[in-house]
């Protein structure tokens, strides 16, 4: 349909929308997978749901609702 989106790329999204959610949080590990592509000029949602005091689950989906990518942060306190 256009070009594609390289996966990567989706990972750092992610991890930079997080960074500018929760600065003050530092990520101590990331699982991802990629699941469907996504191509150039695609709408897209970046979702996020706290399941732990230190692990968030993030999502993007496409304009429908498919998902395309999965992750989970793990995070500690800049403190810790």
């Amino acid at each position: 349909p256009n070009i594609l989106v390289h996966g990567p790329l989706t990972v750092t999204l992610l991890l930079e929308w997080f960074s500018t959610l929760f600065g003050d949080l530092v990520v101590k590990s990331f699982k991802y997978k990629n699941i469907a592509p996504l191509f150039a000029n695609e709408s897209i949602k970046l979702c996020l749901g706290q399941t732990s005091d230190s692990k968030y689950d993030t999502w993007i989906e496409k304009e429908d609702g498919e998902l395309c990518v999965s992750g989970t942060i793990e995070v500690m306190n800049n403190d810790a």
